[in-house]
């Protein structure tokens, strides 16, 4: 009851009263209690993490790392961060796929050869290739 307690003088504790009141009152509001909007509003910046990427782009800012995806990236001419794109997008790119998304059945399909560590033992020996199998 945050009312009673300023009537008499006393602080309220922490998180029992909202913002507005706060600012009403010519207080700071803690931190975590007033959206990313209303901060924009009132000419300040927001604390980490309450906006998104496309807002931020809207306004010209640049987003913090991990909040935007590959397919956005590409449509922007940038690079995507490691990992955020698979196998099969890169290889309709022309590019290169990294180390380990790719399965070798499809490596075989495309008649490349599979890295090692890839294809199990059973599988090379259905396929007579017997020689590659550690024993």
């Amino acid at each position: 009851m945050p009312r009673p307690l300023r009537k008499e003088g006393r602080r309220e504790p922490c998180g029992t009263i909202d913002a507005t009141t706060l600012r009403k009152e010519g207080r700071r509001e803690p931190c975590g209690t007033i959206d990313a909007t209303t901060l924009r509003k009132e000419g300040r910046r927001e604390p980490c993490g309450t906006i998104d990427a496309t807002t931020l782009r809207k306004e010209g800012r640049r987003e913090p790392c991990g909040t935007i995806d590959a397919t956005t990236l590409r449509k922007e001419g940038r690079r995507e961060p490691c990992g955020t794109i698979d196998a099969t997008t890169l290889r309709k790119e022309g590019r290169r796929e990294p180390c380990g998304t790719i399965d070798a059945t499809t490596l075989r399909k495309e008649e490349r050869r599979e890295p090692c560590g890839t294809i199990d033992a059973t599988t090379l020996r259905k396929e007579g290739d017997e020689n590659h199998v550690a024993l």
